[in-house]
């Protein structure tokens, strides 16, 4: 059984996290305001309407949190997930739940103007947020070019779409030299081991991501999220 080394898999975990690295305060210029009332879709296709960028913003995924604060927008992080922890600022800043289990009542108290989530959270929740006039909008990945489209729509709801695209063009420019770097090498099949042989597959942004480092992932074509295999099939 082949296995990614942990080099490896740190430099595609770190792609994901460009969007980290800090970034100047967030702001609504005029031209931003312009384009307010706008609609937009999110990752589950669910349709809402934002009558200006919102002021007060609720995270329930590390991710969605790590996204707001590279585009400069940790002030206005009201309420974050009990999972995030990057950067530092965010540990001292209210926990509400996660994407899962989000903690409705809190979020209405914090009077947050709009909740960012990865993926789907409970319904109930969604309704009862919706109810309060809260919006809450998903993002989801499952390689890169939705992680990009999930910067550039939380940068167009918030007002920084210029510093949303300064992110995405890093992130793509730093993907091109990986790329470019494990070209010269030869192609390995790799198995990614989450832990009792469960893996990543097409339906996972880890199980893309392998190749931006020339590898081919043993996992991918199945239909599901998290497959398991069996010793066997890894050989």
């Amino acid at each position: 059984m082949k296995k990614i080394t942990a080099v490896f898999l740190i430099i595609v975990l770190t792609l994901a996290l460009t969007a980290c690295s800090s970034g100047g305060e967030g702001s609504e210029t005029e031209e931003t305001a312009k384009s307010f009332p706008m609609t937009v879709t999110d990752y589950l296709g669910t349709e809402m309407e934002f009558t200006e960028a919102p002021q007060r913003i609720a995270s329930l995924s590390p991710s969605c949190t790590e996204i707001l604060f590279a585009l400069g927008l940790g002030d206005q992080v009201v309420g974050v997930s009990n999972w995030c922890t990057y950067p530092k600022a965010a540990q001292s800043i209210e926990k509400i739940g996660d994407t899962n289990s989000g903690n409705v009542e809190k979020i209405i108290e914090l009077e947050a103007d709009v909740v960012f989530v990865s993926g789907q959270t409970a319904a109930d929740s969604v309704s009862a947020l919706n109810e309060a006039g809260i919006n809450v909008y998903s993002i989801g990945a499952k390689d890169l070019d939705g992680i990009y489209k999930g910067i550039t729509d939380v940068g167009q709801i918030t007002g920084t779409s210029e510093k949303a695209a300064e992110i995405v063009d890093g992130m793509k420019k730093e993907a091109e030299e990986i790329k470019t770097e494990f070209a010269k090498y030869d192609t390995k099949s790799v198995f990614i081991d989450l832990g009792d042989l469960y893996s990543s597959s097409k339906e996972d942004y880890l199980g893309n991501s392998l190749n931006l480092i020339n590898a081919k992932n043993i996992a991918l074509n199945f239909d599901y999220s998290s497959p398991q295999l069996s010793a066997e099939k890894n050989h």
